[in-house]
């Protein structure tokens, strides 16, 4: 398995059922493909650098969340597919993770690290810790 990062941004003024409920989708399909989550972190809501046009709506601000996690690489592709499909998200990428300490160009790659808990429990407790703010100004 691959270490790999998903950064995503969602909509802004979504209540906190929305994104919880759109996070909890993505680490869903990435438990269902068979890997596990290991950070998920919300790096706050700020303008787009761009007007974004995304599912008949136009965004000049949103909320970028950070998911770290390990998966198959030959699951990538189909999991970055799902991700579209999301109409709350209104742009994404998803990166191979390389740690400068971890990178050496002439060792072969060895198995991902052992994962203590792969149950989509997981990231309702970590979800519960990014203390995202109450909206009552929702805007779906």
């Amino acid at each position: 398995m691959g270490r790999y990062e998903l950064l995503f941004i969602t909509k802004a003024g979504l209540n906190r059922d929305v994104i919880k409920s759109v996070v909890k989708n993505l680490v869903d399909v990435i438990y269902d493909r068979g890997g596990a989550v290991r950070k998920i972190n919300t790096l706050g809501e700020q303008a787009l650098p761009f007007r974004i046009q995304r599912h008949q709506q136009k965004a000049t601000e949103g909320r970028y969340m950070l998911i770290e996690f390990l998966l198959e690489s030959s699951r990538v592709a189909e999991f970055d597919k799902l991700i579209h499909l999301e109409t709350d998200i209104l742009r994404h990428g998803v990166m191979r993770r390389i740690n400068a300490t971890d990178y050496d160009p002439k060792q072969k790659p060895g198995p991902a690290p052992a994962v203590e808990d792969t149950s989509s429990g997981l990231a309702e407790r970590i979800f519960d810790e990014l203390n995202l703010p109450e909206r009552v100004d929702d805007q779906n």
